[in-house]
């Protein structure tokens, strides 16, 4: 008999002894199966967890400037901002009680260039 025909005979007689054994796992290999299943089941659980929707560019800007109060109130001094810096220094004072006409250019004329 050669080499493979020994490992061939070997190989047969092993396969005939699994077939005349019962199929059926040990109580000791299901208790693992079943242990190690539920640890895959528990980490797949973790990962398929659901993933935020993205925030929407409202939401991100919104959240920069310290959510609506914020946002409310850099709109509000912009708005101020404006309405001062298209307004004339005479308007503006005119709004301070006991100031005249007069007064404010005195006030603005050390500033601003009124001349022009």
């Amino acid at each position: 008999m050669n080499e493979h025909e020994k490992h061939d005979a070997a190989l047969n007689a092993m396969f005939t002894a699994a077939k005349a054994e019962d199929p059926v796992p040990s109580g000791d290999l299901m208790a693992r199966i079943m242990a190690d299943a539920a640890a895959v089941q528990t980490q797949a659980a973790v990962v398929s967890a659901p993933i935020p929707a993205p925030k929407s560019i409202l939401h991100i800007l919104s959240d920069a400037f310290g959510g609506w109060a914020g946002a409310s109130t850099l709109a509000a001094c912009v708005g101020l901002g404006l309405m001062v810096g298209f307004t004339s220094p005479e308007t503006i004072l005119s709004f301070v009680p006991g100031t005249t006409a007069e007064a404010s250019e005195d006030a603005f004329g050390l500033y601003f260039d009124t001349d022009l």
